[in-house]
């Protein structure tokens, strides 16, 4: 993968997982991916992924991905603003090895589209599962509390996001690079 093109990376591991999230609970619509790691049900975070890339002149020559996912957790830590798991929105155990098999399995679906090099699909299903896409939300944007709507994720991986100026009708598009800059309210 050129190096240019590593969020697309990103973007498939987080399908993949989407993707799993919404077949035990049967409900597609309700799994969004929360820029630019963070898979959510509704309102609540189930999974995390961290990716290294080690790079060698203008390519990826590997990468480690690291994904936290809660499968059977039912006690969260109380300082977690919003967490979630499987068996706490299907109301039932999954068996662990069974979540891992499907979940390597819809990764690797994703995995395999990207080395077929069909980004404007994984990108087009990325865009489509953005968490509060297209609705008008409150953010904490560098100290500074905006009324925001995302817009999408340009192809470097920042966040577009518009936001409402003091005057009505007045909108400023801001490209955000770092998730540090940015939280939800």
């Amino acid at each position: 993968l050129p190096v240019a093109a590593q969020f697309q990376l990103t973007k498939a591991i987080a399908l993949g997982i989407a993707g799993f999230a919404s077949h035990p609970l049967q409900n597609s619509a309700d799994v969004k991916i929360k820029w630019p790691n963070d898979i959510y049900v509704k309102n609540c975070k189930i999974a995390g992924i961290l990716i290294e890339n080690i790079l060698e002149k203008s390519t990826i020559k590997y990468s480690v991905v690291g994904i936290g996912l809660n499968v059977n957790q039912v006690l969260f830590d109380p300082l977690l603003p919003n967490p979630a798991s499987l068996k706490a929105l299907a109301g039932k155990e999954f068996d662990v090895e069974d979540c891992l098999a499907q979940l390597c399995s819809f990764i690797e679906k994703q995995y395999l589209d990207l080395r077929a090099d069909n980004y404007q699909q994984i990108d087009e299903a990325y865009q489509n599962s953005l968490y509060r896409k297209g609705s008008w939300h409150n953010f904490k944007l560098k100290e500074e509390m905006i009324e925001g709507q995302i817009e999408g994720v340009g192809a470097t991986g920042h966040l577009v996001l518009k936001k409402k100026m003091a005057l009505d009708n007045f909108y400023q598009t801001v490209e955000v690079a770092d998730n540090k800059q940015l939280v939800y309210m």
